[in-house]
């Protein structure tokens, strides 16, 4: 069996070989220099600075391009008790910018998420902006906020903003703002101009103009007037005249078991020869 050489003889081979010296028991490290010289955490300015850099050109090389639309919060509608603002208004005219996808680096799946509300977007989305990059394009002192609208053109969807923080990063810097998104939808309490939606409309493809057709004829007919007035079979009756000694009795008229209809007029009181006229029909009861 191989036996181990003594560690204060053994010899370390290296680059330079002439300047090694004998181990006392372990690697010896021999310095020259105080600790504090060769590194000292708190003196990185140049460090942080190359950092912040490449962070800023990473976002510009990488990121995906996006149309935001800024809601500006009016002064007028501060609420000081739940220390928000109430109101806001969306700008006109979109930022362009780049935002990197953050997480794995890929959009969520397609799939949608149906709920009481509708339709919505697989969640989270979540995207980042590097802090100094949204400066340059939305000015100094502003940052991402909730109501925001956001319009991705790569996978063609509309989001909002739901939450925003500034992430800490290289030295604790403040480096990127992390943006959670969530499926667009109106708000009472955001105003949003002619432009804004005119954009929309421009680059998106919303369910009334799928739909609304055929959503309105559906409205109409469930909703019709004629079978759902509540002045039926009154004085006030705009389709049909009824004769006053004419009842109603309660039955349901079932056909292959669906009801369609919970009440029958009964003429054996009426002395008329039409108990019954429609106004816009040749149909007749007498």
């Amino acid at each position: 069996m191989a036996e181990c050489t003594d560690p204060k003889n053994q010899e370390i081979s290296g680059a330079f070989s002439d300047k090694q010296g004998i181990n006392s028991g372990a690697f010896q490290v021999n310095l020259t220099e105080d600790a504090e010289s060769i590194f000292n955490p708190n003196r990185l300015l140049a460090a942080v600075q190359t950092y912040n850099t490449l962070n800023n050109v990473a976002n510009k090389m990488f990121g995906l391009e996006a149309r935001w639309f800024r809601a500006v919060p009016q002064q007028r509608s501060k609420d000081v008790i739940f220390k928000e603002y109430t109101l806001s208004c969306v700008e006109d005219t979109p930022l362009c910018l780049k935002v990197v996808l953050g997480g794995n680096g890929t959009f969520p799946d397609s799939k949608y998420q149906y709920d009481l509300m509708g339709l919505e977007y697989e969640l989270p989305l979540e995207i980042q902006i590097e802090k100094r990059y949204w400066e340059e394009i939305a000015g100094f002192g502003t940052a991402p906020q909730k109501k925001d609208i956001v319009y991705l053109p790569l996978p063609n969807k509309l989001y909002q903003v739901e939450s925003s923080y500034l992430k800490r990063g290289f030295m604790e810097q403040e480096t990127t703002w992390t943006v959670h998104l969530r499926k667009y939808q109106p708000e009472a309490s955001r105003r949003e101009g002619e432009g804004l939606k005119e954009t929309i409309d421009k680059y998106t493809v919303g369910e009334a103009e799928l739909f609304g057709a055929s959503q309105e004829a559906e409205i109409e007919r469930l909703t019709a007037d004629k079978q759902m007035s509540a002045f039926n079979s009154t004085s006030r009756d705009f389709y049909k005249m009824v004769d006053p000694k004419v009842e109603m009795i309660p039955y349901n008229l079932e056909i292959y078991g669906v009801i369609v209809a919970q009440s029958l007029y009964s003429s054996k009181n009426s002395g008329e020869e039409k108990a019954v006229i429609y106004n816009d029909s040749a149909d007749k009861l007498g």
